[in-house]
């Protein structure tokens, strides 16, 4: 089952993906008040949550890992969208791809008594499916800069975290329950943000005072896709909890080592875009990527047979 899930998380999370590239090359081009806005409307969900009665009071260290995973996944957002801010996600998403699955691993190794992942059948999975996310997202012609792997590697531990302590917090509390301190979390975190004078002055060109105050560019914000991504964003957050909350304590690292399958349906998801709206996207197509694409879904497909036998 919670494979099922996982892979359904995935393939959301690439058409967020896809549609966080625009929004942060234009319309929001601030890392900051982007995860602002994400941790915000987290809150919102959070509060629904509490309203509803779905939430139990947990033992104070269940409470604090709640909380702390949801700082961490903040953390984790700031650092990537940074990261893509500054360089080119050729540099970017090979990286973070490839070190979250090797995060999570160590810490549940290091950190647990959990030890299914180290059963053959399991490792060799798990080794297929951590190749294939390196294969897809790999470019052959953008080299990781030390400065970029910093972004991209500090982006992975802080997910690879807020992955390990959700752990934690799901064995001990009911999916809804443990959700919502996990959104806690990262609303508090969201609204340390507030600080920084760049967020308010965004805020501020979308939200004045004075309606024809707002300037033109505010004006054109394309507020329903954003509320439609941060929904589909939300739904994939809900269903990689969800596997997180099902998947056996070793077993953890596959539910980061599956984010190959996102780089697969983006990978898709571009190609059909190349063809209906040239213009919004850009990918290479050649044959060597082509090639290296088959083989990497190739690698990932055996990963995933072995895990569901």
């Amino acid at each position: 089952m919670w494979l099922i899930v996982a892979i359904g998380s995935y393939f959301l999370f690439a058409v967020v993906a896809l549609i966080d590239k625009y929004l942060l090359s234009g319309p929001l081009p601030n890392p900051k008040t982007y995860v602002f806005y994400i941790g915000v409307l987290g809150g919102g969900v959070a509060a629904l949550i509490f309203v509803f009665g779905f939430v139990t009071i947990p033992a104070l260290p269940v409470l604090g890992l709640g909380l702390i995973a949801g700082v961490m996944r903040i953390c984790m957002l700031l650092l990537l969208f940074a990261g893509l801010r500054l360089f080119e996600a050729s540099r970017i998403i090979p990286a973070f791809g490839g070190t979250l699955p090797v995060f999570t691993f160590l810490l549940t190794v290091f950190l647990s008594e959990s030890r299914e992942i180290f059963l053959p059948l399991y490792f060799l999975a798990f080794l297929f499916l951590l190749a294939g996310t390196v294969a897809i997202s790999y470019t052959k012609d953008r080299s990781v800069t030390t400065q970029s792997f910093l972004y991209a590697s500090g982006a992975a531990f802080f997910g690879s975290s807020s992955l390990f302590f959700s752990k934690f917090v799901y064995q001990a509390q009911p999916f809804f329950s443990g959700l919502a301190w996990l959104l806690l979390g990262a609303f508090v975190t969201s609204l340390i943000l507030l600080m920084s004078r760049e967020v308010r002055r965004d805020i501020s060109k979308i939200f004045p005072k004075r309606k024809e105050a707002i300037p033109k560019s505010a004006r054109s914000f394309p507020l329903w896709i954003f509320l439609g991504n941060q929904a589909a964003g939300g739904s994939a957050v809900l269903l990689q909890n969800l596997a997180i909350a099902l998947v056996p304590f070793g077993l953890l690292p596959f539910v980061s080592a599956m984010g190959g399958i996102e780089y697969l349906a983006l990978f898709l998801l571009t190609i059909i875009f190349l063809r209906y709206f040239p213009s919004f996207v850009k990918e290479e197509t050649s044959r060597g990527v082509v090639i290296q694409k088959f083989l990497a879904i190739t690698l990932i497909s055996i990963g995933l047979a072995l895990l569901a036998l």
